[in-house]
């Protein structure tokens, strides 16, 4: 088993013949400087208020050649922040092996996978939650997610939950007070004559 390969103690999990260890780190970045890290993996990379410590681990990588930086995250509501410009990005690189698609990078270098609904799929509609939820029935119940999209439906404060949390789809607000469902039926484009 691993337990006989590695030791562990209540911060870390190391091995001394090869010098590492895998361990916790600091949410300051300013205690982060100096690494030299194989890899490292930033869980909900939505709730980082900064890039501080996303540029930190990134610089830490530098001086090897396989290095790797993991950000895992859920969608969230700072489209201002790392993890929206990360996502960002990661389409462009999504895009980028077709070479006709505008706005498309081709960085080998970064691997990005996102699962989450098309846009204009209805959040409510169980046909199209496996998109979002590609482990639906394995690792997540088909119970529990109809629980919390019935919640949702009828409760306008559990949406953004329901939305970031269960179909990975970006907010614009950490709480909803109006519900957009509803705000978005109501478009009306008038006619010029109208706005003269």
């Amino acid at each position: 088993t691993l337990g006989r390969l590695f030791d562990f103690n209540k911060l870390a999990i190391y091995q001394e013949q090869s010098a590492s260890k895998f361990e916790p780190l600091s949410s300051d970045a300013n205690n982060l400087d100096g690494l030299n890290i194989h890899c490292a993996i930033i869980d909900e990379l939505h709730a980082h208020k900064t890039r501080d410590v996303w540029d930190v681990l990134e610089t830490a990588t530098g001086a090897r050649l396989q290095s790797l930086l993991f950000g895992i995250t859920t969608a969230g509501f700072n489209k201002e922040g790392i993890c929206y410009e990360q996502r960002d990005y990661a389409i462009k690189v999504l895009r980028g092996y077709n070479s006709d698609v505008e706005g498309a990078v081709k960085d080998d270098s970064y691997f990005a996978i996102i699962y989450t609904l098309d846009e204009g799929d209805d959040p409510f509609d169980e046909t199209v939650w496996q998109k979002a939820n590609p482990g639906l029935g394995i690792c997540k119940r088909w119970d529990d997610l109809r629980r919390l999209a019935k919640k949702a439906k009828e409760q306008v404060s559990a949406r953004v939950n329901f939305f970031t949390k269960h179909m990975n789809v970006w907010v614009t607000a950490e709480s909803a007070w109006m519900d957009m469902i509803k705000w978005e039926k109501c478009e009306y484009i008038a006619p010029q004559h109208e706005l003269d």
